[in-house]
């Protein structure tokens, strides 16, 4: 179409079906004043139960051109619908986006069967390949030869990288360097989790002559110097290489990886997964510190990571302040697909929190045949309102279910509960749990929030076990 073509199209006088004013900022999609008055229009057709044509053109049109996209990137599931790279493909997804959100209908829920049955084959994968009565055993599944021989050849190249870089003094203990094996390594390891249960004010007084603090074990697996060397020269990455992802992560990337993929080779989990967060206590000097109120350590480094229900870590990730790759727009969106990235299409649960849920992430995880249940904050755009306004008193509950099959339900216990899955058996019905009042009477909660809850436990209790003594020993120095 050339410019007089144009020209003369708009001095037709076209009507709204034929042709709708776009205006597009970037990425964002404005309606015009026209199209506000007939969304107006829209909404109040559908208080009456009635759906306009012009409603029914706009989001056939929507589809139609959404399919042609996910055709011409190559995936018919639309798994590579983020990789378009064209702005005119882009708009089109985000009002195809903002269709699923907020112009879907909520209507009563309906108890049906599982789409997508569990698939996976759950348990160990190393079954009879070493003693699990063996804790050593076990350790070193983790903290293989391969690891081991990375830290040794790191660490010893970082000593000899120091005391070249500078003079040290004939009494420092660098001095007396003399390389690690892997041997010592262990050792050093196996110091670091007696410090972590018997935690002191100060480490020189596990070496202490004092019976009273002096530890033994410690005294006779190493001396006080050569811990201090080890501690002062452990590296996991030589310096001298540029980092070429995740700079501020960039020297502990190789450890990470390790472990992430240890953590998934020896386990294949069961079919409800958890999804949480944690905090390492660090009050030191660190530029992707967090401060979380809320938590028991406020300070510190926060840790994503997907886990079974009774506590095993899957997958873990750092986040590293408004550097990292899932930083900004998305942030808890983009957190959950990178730590489910191997366990989707398999027709498993996710249980996850109010900071992570939402309308728009669960019909992406059922896209991918994953359900989800977990607790909803109430502003969250695509929230059903005649639900997250409703009053309740205590003991009642309403629930609705999208198209997609996203049920919002709200249940009034103590106070208002909001919940979000997408379980097929997840209805408005009260189910009773094994708790009763002091009148003898059962508690009656939906069968969401006691499968929320019994999944969440074995997790909620581990906080204690792994964050280290809240006292930061003295380095000496």
């Amino acid at each position: 179409m050339d410019e007089s073509d144009i020209d003369d199209a708009l001095d037709d006088d076209f009507s709204d079906r034929s042709l709708t004013d776009f205006s597009v900022s970037g990425s964002e999609y404005m309606p015009s004043d026209e199209e506000s008055d007939v969304t107006s229009a829209e909404e109040l057709n559908e208080e009456d139960g009635v759906v306009s044509d012009l409603d029914e053109l706009e989001l056939m049109e929507v589809d139609e051109e959404y399919q042609r996209v996910r055709e011409e990137s190559g995936d018919e599931e639309g798994n590579n619908i983020e990789n378009v790279s064209d702005p005119v493909q882009d708009v089109v997804c985000k009002v195809h986006c903002e269709y699923v959100e907020n112009k879907l209908e909520w209507t009563e829920p309906k108890l049906t069967c599982r789409s997508y049955p569990f698939t996976g084959n759950a348990g160990l994968k190393t079954v009879g390949q070493f003693n699990l009565n063996d804790p050593f055993e076990i350790y070193k599944q983790f903290l293989d030869d391969t690891l081991l021989n990375l830290i040794v050849l790191e660490t010893n190249r970082y000593a000899h990288q120091y005391l070249a870089s500078k003079p040290v003094k004939k009494r420092s203990a660098m001095a007396r360097w003399v390389d690690c094996t892997t041997e010592e390594i262990h050792k050093f390891f196996g110091v670091l989790m007696i410090m972590g249960i018997c935690p002191l004010p100060q480490r020189q007084m596990y070496w202490s002559n004092n019976p009273m603090y002096q530890n033994s074990v410690i005294k006779k697996t190493m001396s006080r110097d050569r811990f201090d060397c080890l501690l002062k020269c452990l590296h996991f990455q030589n310096n001298e290489e540029p980092a070429t992802e995740e700079p501020r992560l960039w020297k502990i990337k190789k450890l990470l990886n390790h472990l992430n993929a240890k953590f998934e080779s020896l386990v294949t989990p069961e079919e409800s997964l958890v999804i949480d967060e944690s905090m390492v206590p660090w009050r030191g000097r660190l530029i992707f510190k967090q401060y979380l109120p809320k938590k028991a350590h406020k300070y510190g480094v926060k840790i994503y990571k997907i886990c079974t229900t009774d506590g095993y870590t899957l997958k873990a990730k750092i986040y590293a302040g408004k550097s990292d790759v899932t930083a900004r727009e998305a942030h808890a969106d983009k957190i959950v697909m990178h730590l489910m990235e191997s366990f989707l299409n398999e027709g498993r649960t996710l249980f996850a929190d109010n900071f992570y849920n939402s309308t728009r992430l669960a019909n992406t995880l059922l896209e991918k045949k994953t359900y989800v249940c977990g607790t909803l904050r109430s502003d969250r755009k695509g929230n059903p309102k005649e639900v997250t306004s409703k009053k309740l008193a205590k003991g009642e509950v309403i629930c609705q279910e999208s198209s997609t099959g996203v049920k919002v339900l709200k249940w009034h216990d103590k106070r208002p509960v909001l919940m979000i899955t997408t379980r097929p058996e997840d209805v408005s019905t009260l189910v009773a749990s094994k708790k009763t009042t002091k009148k003898g009477e059962v508690v009656m909660k939906p069968s969401c929030v006691m499968a929320y809850n019994a999944a969440k436990k074995g997790v909620a209790s581990s906080p204690s076990r792994r964050s280290p003594s809240p006292n930061r020993p003295n380095s000496g120095k």
